[in-house]
């Protein structure tokens, strides 16, 4: 309620009441602050549930993926080994679609960040696109990867999730993709301050996107084919993730497609530089520079990128990809295995070449210890740093071991230093494949079902190193971890812990560094990643 005189001056005149009722505009707020309170808690209760579903879903797909890496690692009948690859390829699918299902939950509720990192591109795109390579070759799909000579080797950034955007766009060419051939190319675009722009194109000859579906297919939810009787499966995330994704690294992803004659997804991203672009070591330079290497491969795009990284090195090429071959004398030759006739019956003008001085570029798939009729291999995806190797050995004549013979070598089981852990693990498959995997490569292992069990063992025994799972019942990794750190304030060391964890919001992952773990590690792990961690962290702490 508020008073004012008519004139100031003269009250005689009397003053003006002005009443206001304000109750309708307080129950207003009260619905506003009650609606924005609800909406909080729907949020909370969303993420709750996912990072729950992601533990549960997570703790099985560790032991059916780990496992069956394991099993893969022993004798096994073809037909065995064809159908357990399926079980991990079809295990990696399910992973997949639950990390898409949390990534998108991220993005609504606006808690998708990116890590700030060094990370090798060449050596990070080869192991990203591995499987897709192999899913493409059993359909006789060639694959090539193009990294411009000028792309620096070393970048700051999130290398994760650009391998994400990269792996979502391949996966989908692979999967489409029923002939002809798939080209992920990536190129230096511009340099800035303190910084580079990359342009990382992915090609396929696939069906291409229908007009109709351009413009939406980067919307959440939207496939390019999404009739009942779709041949593929997905959930329409993957694009939508990607697009926010390199958004979020200063870049656009674009499309570029016509019905029946493949597709191009395209995006640029910013990074950091930390070194220049790749550089041979002063031998491989000597050996490789003013020399001329033949060329006999399937495709375009692959001559292109092999003769792009040669004339980076000083090297020159001669292309032999007709049936007459090339009369040009040649240092070495780099030749297709499933280029026609290259290796069954020689195109003329590969007759008189030294066997010794070809290098076969192999398919992706294959088993260790397949006989091979030549020597020197290198498999699919070429990496420039192992066809450098291979080229200036031959032509220095250094010995030579193929990439092929380095693939196909069986890992050591066996570690130098055997060490002595404990496991702190409640679920029973999870503990077999666990023990299984480090007793394999020589450590002693012993075994905790609880927190509150691997405190009292802590207590009376000095481990190496303790591998410490979060979720447990009685008492839990973070709670046992705890009580083990304060135990060590008396006893004057420190152990090592692990933590083995099946949550994978990057949230609860970075609070278990602040919680006495010295790393972690997520759920589900390949077997090579747990012995590479403990042999890791065990050796940081003995140094």
């Amino acid at each position: 309620m508020l008073a004012r005189a008519v004139d100031p001056q003269d009250e005689a005149q009397g003053t003006i009441w002005i009443v206001q009722d304000f109750r309708d505009r307080k129950q207003r707020q009260e619905l506003l602050e009650r609606a924005r309170a609800d909406a909080e808690s729907a949020a909370k209760l969303k993420a709750d549930f996912l990072a729950n579903m992601s533990h549960e879903i997570r703790t099985p797909m560790n032991g059916i993926i780990g496992l069956t890496a394991l099993t893969l690692e022993s004798e096994l009948a073809p037909v065995q080994r064809e159908n357990l690859m399926m079980v991990q390829d079809s295990a990696r699918s399910l992973l997949g679609l639950l990390n898409d299902i949390l990534d998108f939950s991220k993005i609504e509720a606006g808690k998708l960040t990116l890590e700030h990192a060094p990370f090798d591109l060449r050596e990070q795109l080869s192991m990203a696109v591995g499987p897709s390579a192999l899913m493409a070759w059993h359909k006789g799909v060639e694959f090539t990867i193009d990294v411009a000579p000028e792309v620096p080797q070393q970048l700051w950034g999130d290398s994760l999730r650009l391998m994400q955007v990269v792996r979502n766009l391949v996966d989908n060419a692979a999967k489409f993709t029923m002939q002809g051939e798939i080209v992920c190319k990536v190129t230096h675009e511009a340099d800035e301050d303190e910084g580079v722009r990359l342009l990382v194109e992915v090609s396929d000859t696939g069906p291409g996107i229908p007009d109709e579906t351009q413009a939406s297919i980067f919307e959440a939810f939207v496939q390019a084919d999404s009739s009942v009787t779709r041949q593929y499966g997905g959930t329409g995330l993957g694009l939508t993730i990607c697009a926010q994704i390199v958004s979020m690294m200063h870049g656009k992803i674009d499309l570029l497609s016509e019905p029946g004659q493949g597709a191009c997804f395209s995006f640029t991203v910013r990074f950091d530089q930390a070194s220049s672009s790749p550089v041979l070591e002063k031998e491989q330079a000597d050996a490789l520079r003013g020399k001329c290497v033949g060329i006999a491969v399937r495709t375009e795009a692959a001559s292109q990128a092999l003769r792009r990284q040669l004339s980076a090195w000083g090297v020159r090429a001669v292309e032999s990809l007709g049936a007459q071959g090339s009369d040009e004398r040649c240092d070495a030759w780099v030749v297709d295995a499933s280029h026609p006739g290259v290796l069954l019956g020689m195109p003329e003008g590969l007759n008189a070449v030294d066997p010794s001085k070809l290098i076969v570029l192999e398919g992706p798939g294959g088993s260790p210890g397949d006989a091979k009729p030549w020597a020197n291999g290198l498999r699919k995806p070429i990496k420039a740093a192992e066809l450098a190797r291979l080229l200036a050995s031959l032509m220095s004549n250094a010995p030579v071991v193929s990439d092929a013979v380095l693939r196909d070598t069986p890992v050591q089981d066996k570690v130098e230093t055997p060490l002595d852990l404990l496991l702190a693990e409640d679920h029973p498959v999870n503990q077999r494949l666990a023990q299984r995997l480090l007793e394999k490569r020589g450590h002693r292992v012993t075994l905790a079902t609880n927190g509150a069990v691997a405190v009292e063992l802590a207590k009376h025994h000095a481990f190496d190193l303790i591998l410490m799972d979060v979720q447990m019942p009685v008492m839990d990794g973070l709670t046992a971890t705890r009580a083990i750190r304060e135990l060590e304030v008396e006893q004057g060391r420190h152990t090592p812990i692990i933590a083995l964890t099946a949550h994978a919001m990057k949230d609860e992952l970075s609070e278990m560094m602040t919680q006495g773990f010295d790393a972690y590690l997520a759920k589900p792990f390949d077997p090579r990643e747990l012995a590479e961690l403990v042999t890791a962290v065990a050796a940081r702490s003995l140094s």
